[in-house]
């Protein structure tokens, strides 16, 4: 068998194809061309032709025949060879293609894989390209959904040795608008170009699965949105967690994110964040701060200018709103309660006469005829307002106050003690 197959080797090389007549002109028999079409080696076309699959095989017998110094057929089965694989990659891409267009992600995965084999720097990229954009559309094992995660510029971006372009920098703005998520502009940078340029099968092929991603995506982008306008927000999280598994999310998705876990965590404890200072004219640094009024303010005025309402701002919204009420709840039990603690029976009509004339605790107090021992239950009544605010700077403020006023008295030192034991905590 041996024999038969160096013979049909060297026909090969020389005539290009294997017919009916190529193999009884070598001997081969009905049972070897069956095991060899078994063994794949052999792919029948039909009646009449076959095609040798087998590259190894070939390259063997070309290395045999260098050493048998018959360097001129060694010389045209290399040459084969390449025609060979070659016509192989045409294939593959052509399968690869159709399966695309009719949206059959299960053929095009298989398809694929048999693509990765291919042993060219050129086509690394574009298989690259391939691998992160099939991961959007579909869902791809842990090994390739892991390895399109890690994927950057540098692995999809055309060599600039590769001689099948002309100009190569407008196909490599494409890979860097699909690369950093960007796949609407990815897909008007490609309309641009496919109108001025021939497209090699390549770029087609990118072309298909930007315009899928792109869909994809932006049917995300829809439900998300919905999850939030109708607070599902235990859905949403989901949501941008399955899509976190697959790419990495946007600045924006990032941000909806940590407010929709801070929205849940000030429902489920009632307690309002802590805001920090920040003087920066940005969302995304007052959201960092805890500044939600600050950062709701920003976002609206984003909206009006862009005329849309964004998943950012429904959730500063609904945050802001649940700080107000939990502060409401919070002052009105006080309020509820401050008579019995410190018996003092007009406290919001002082409140509010020391807001409007800016006078200091003391002398609001005389103007309401208080005693001296009133005013240090004032500055406890104020120390406990701020610290229910989370306010801890103006309460500790009062606190200090209370602690060099004169008039303290065994009931406003308990008081004291209670308030300094909760901003320890």
């Amino acid at each position: 068998m041996k024999e038969k197959l160096q013979k049909l080797l060297d026909k090969l090389i020389i005539e290009k194809e294997i017919t009916k007549e190529t193999l009884n002109a070598c001997h081969i028999t009905k049972e070897e061309k069956k095991m060899l079409l078994s063994e794949g080696i052999l792919l029948k076309y039909d009646r009449t032709y076959y095609k040798f699959n087998n590259h190894k095989m070939l390259y063997d017998y070309g290395n045999y025949l260098l050493k048998k110094q018959d360097y001129i057929k060694a010389s045209m089965c290399f040459e084969y060879i390449k025609t060979m694989l070659s016509n192989s990659r045409s294939e593959l891409y052509q399968v690869f293609k159709k399966s695309l267009q009719n949206k059959d992600y299960e053929k095009a995965k298989t398809i694929y894989k048999k693509m990765t084999k291919i042993n060219s720097n050129f086509q690394k990229s574009e298989i690259n390209l391939y691998l992160y954009l099939l991961n959007i559309i579909t869902d791809l094992d842990e090994e390739f959904n892991e390895k399109a995660k890690q994927l950057t510029y540098e692995d999809v971006c055309i060599n600039k040795n590769d001689n099948r372009y002309k100009k190569i920098t407008p196909y490599n703005r494409i890979r860097t608008a699909i690369i950093t998520n960007h796949l609407e502009y990815a897909k008007i940078l490609l309309l641009e170009l496919s109108k001025n340029n021939e497209q090699i099968i390549s770029e087609e092929i990118i072309k298909l699965l930007t315009f899928e991603a792109a869909d994809v995506i932006k049917n995300d982008k829809k439900i998300l949105h919905t999850f939030i306008e109708e607070k599902n927000y235990e859905e949403a999280i989901a949501k941008l967690n399955n899509i976190s598994k697959k790419m990495s999310l946007t600045l924006g998705q990032t941000y909806t994110l940590k407010l929709l876990e801070e929205l849940l965590k000030i429902k489920e404890t009632n307690s309002i964040p802590h805001e920090k200072y920040s003087d920066q004219e940005n969302i995304f640094a007052q959201i960092d701060n805890n500044n939600y009024e600050k950062a709701l303010l920003l976002s609206y005025e984003h909206c009006q200018k862009f005329d849309e309402t964004t998943d950012i701002y429904l959730l500063l919204k609904e945050i802001v709103k649940c700080i107000n009420e939990i502060k409401s709840e919070k002052n009105k039990s006080f309020i509820e309660n401050y008579n019995k603690y410190y018996g003092i029976w007009n406290f919001e009509e002082l409140d509010e006469y020391i807001k409007q004339t800016n006078k200091s605790i003391e002398k609001a107090c005389l103007d309401f005829g208080y005693l001296e021992d009133y005013v240090s239950k004032v500055y406890l009544i104020y120390a406990e307002k701020y610290l229910r605010n989370n306010e801890l700077a103006d309460a500790k403020k009062y606190l200090e106050l209370y602690e060099n006023s004169l008039n303290q008295t065994n009931e406003t030192q308990k008081i004291y003690e209670n308030i300094k034991l909760q901003l320890k905590k």
